[in-house]
């Protein structure tokens, strides 16, 4: 018998919420943890303002351990449902194979949803956890299918695939990305409730960025990573501040410009481009729609395409320096997205 210990239970102040919603990074920054001495190892479960565990951090550590394809869409003998403790979902947390929790490895998880997809859709989405309510998911995965290749949605969903997961407001941002690093065994990806098509490939072209290995040059992440997409936090730490914060421009810059091609027109165009000094962020926004595609500037919405696999990529090698996204000085304010 293992021998366990609850060494902390002692929740910190609750999730702080701003007049402008909740920022993401303060939120999983302020997130209390509940640990546990399991035969001397420190085992960390996360809890919300509430002491339950989120739903998008139990999607996460199954992600992480536990065996899809043997245990997704078959019954355990026990089922967790409702709202859970750490102490309740403890022996799951170690052992998904042990239980099930409803909606997330049962006979039939509502994460895992592609009902609403065609087959071949279903295919390369099953693996992709969204945690929300069924409207949303059924909408961002249909943004996901008309937005990248089928290629891509596959890259997306291999080793430990991803986690999306909503907030009612997300302050300042519409969303972020948690690379793979040390604390985030998973990415994850945090939306704001009813974010534009926009917004959603936005985060997912991060995660391609990193996890998509056949990506060279300007096209792949300029994080330090491995070649399944982990972040090197010591590498990366250990450059000067300017280096850091070169890297982070353009990631934001290039992710911007590949999210355009994608998409169709959004009337509410990325707050990135209120920082490409003397143009008008609308104007600037629509240019660079065409400048990608190899249009002129004068081409109707109606009659440009929107590009997935090679050609997204193709677009920005080939537009990416002629672009008004190409001179946004993304640090000159305190921008939340990343």
């Amino acid at each position: 018998m293992r021998n366990l210990k609850n060494i902390l239970s002692k929740l910190v102040a609750p999730i702080k919420r701003s007049k402008g919603g909740v920022d993401p990074l303060e939120y999983m920054d302020s997130l209390p943890k509940v640990a546990f001495d399991v035969d001397g190892e420190i085992v960390e479960i996360p809890v919300d303002e509430n002491g339950y565990v989120p739903k998008w951090a139990l999607a996460m550590r199954f992600q992480e351990v536990g065996d899809y394809d043997s245990d997704v869409g078959v019954r355990s003998d026990v089922v967790l449902s409702g709202d859970l403790t750490p102490e309740e979902v403890l022996d799951w947390w170690l052992d998904p194979s042990c239980c099930d929790i409803e909606g997330i490895d049962d006979e039939d998880p509502e994460i895992y949803d592609v009902s609403s997809l065609p087959r071949e859709q279903q295919m390369v989405q099953k693996r992709l956890a969204i945690v929300t309510d069924p409207e949303q998911q059924a909408y961002i995965r249909n943004v996901l299918a008309a937005s990248f290749s089928i290629e891509e949605l596959e890259i997306m969903s291999k080793n430990g695939s991803i986690v999306i997961h909503t907030l009612p407001d997300c302050g300042d941002a519409t969303g972020c990305y948690w690379r793979m690093q040390d604390g985030y065994e998973v990415p994850l990806i945090t939306l704001q409730d009813g974010c534009s098509p926009d917004g959603i490939v936005h985060e997912l072209i991060h995660h391609l960025r990193a996890v998509d290995n056949t990506r060279t040059g300007e096209l792949r992440t300029s994080y330090p990573t491995d070649e399944n997409g982990r972040m090197d936090n010591v590498s990366f730490n250990r450059l000067p501040k300017e280096a850091q914060d070169e890297i982070l421009e353009e990631e934001e810059r290039l992710t911007t410009a590949e999210t355009v091609v994608r998409t169709s027109e959004d009337p509410y165009q990325s707050g990135y481009y209120d920082l490409v000094e003397g143009e008008d962020p609308r104007e600037s926004y629509e240019n660079d729609r065409r400048i990608l595609r190899g249009v002129p500037l004068d081409t109707m919405e109606r009659d440009l395409p929107r590009l997935t696999g090679k050609a997204a990529k193709d677009a920005v090698t080939r537009g990416y320096q002629y672009t008004a996204i190409a001179r946004a000085n993304i640090l000159s304010r305190n921008v939340k997205k990343r």
